[in-house]
């Protein structure tokens, strides 16, 4: 009662059983990513901490793709709207 059993040819590296896990530093993960990043995590402050770390690497790649530069952008855009003399002084 109490146990928590893992196989490591199962596993797919999801964080769940980090998450899961009552007792902080009880299940330790090691993962290499394919660009040969070495995640280590233990507890789900380091869990949410690595997903945001790569949710906002990903919304930067995908922003990147979609608009490369300023001219892009404003092609797809347009200039802003706004008066120089609505600025602040």
């Amino acid at each position: 009662m109490g146990e928590v059993g893992l196989v490591d040819d199962l596993c797919i590296y999801c964080t769940s059983c980090v998450l899961n896990c009552i007792v902080d530093g009880c299940i330790a993960v090691v993962r290499k990513r394919n660009d040969g990043t070495v995640e280590w995590f233990s507890t789900p402050e380091e869990v949410f901490a690595l997903l945001k770390d790569m949710n906002n690497y990903r919304r930067v790649a995908t922003i990147s793709r979609i608009l490369p530069d300023d001219e892009a952008y404003l092609r797809r855009y347009g200039k802003p709207c706004f008066k120089a003399e609505n600025t602040i002084r």
